[in-house]
């Protein structure tokens, strides 16, 4: 299911969790915003939700090609793709439908086309953030 919005998306699919173990099956939401055209997020509906936040073209890069190093890489293959995710807590590998990834990708392409990101951030915004206010000083 997907839901779009004039500046974000939300996509729910699943996946298999550890696939080549005692696999199950997985719900697992991605939210994309215009405003952050960098990133996705993901989360992991398992007993406790878990969240991860990571970069959509990593993804993008991932349906052809191994990609990523440390806490994410995706692996693609002919009819799945796979995450694996690893941190201090614990490891994850992720099989998602390969269909179900490219659809993800192009849902966000209608919002930010891939390489069109900066024209999309309120720079503005972004380094106001970032500027001390003047009762900071």
């Amino acid at each position: 299911m997907t839901t779009m919005e004039p500046r974000g998306l939300v996509f729910e699919t699943t996946a298999l969790l550890n696939p080549s173990q005692q696999a199950r099956e997985l719900r697992v939401v991605f939210g994309y915003l215009a405003t952050d055209p960098w990133a996705i997020s993901m989360v992991m509906h398992t007993t406790t939700p878990v969240p991860w936040t990571f970069a959509r073209e990593l993804i993008a890069d991932g349906l052809n090609t191994t990609t990523g190093h440390g806490d994410v890489r995706v692996v693609p293959a002919e009819t799945a793709v796979t995450l694996e995710l690893s941190s201090p807590s614990g490891a994850a590998r992720l099989a998602f439908a390969r269909a179900s990834l490219e659809k993800l990708i192009e849902h966000t392409e209608h919002l930010v086309p891939l390489g069109a990101e900066a024209e999309h951030v309120d720079w503005d915004d972004a380094l106001a953030t970032l500027a001390p206010q003047r009762g900071d000083r």
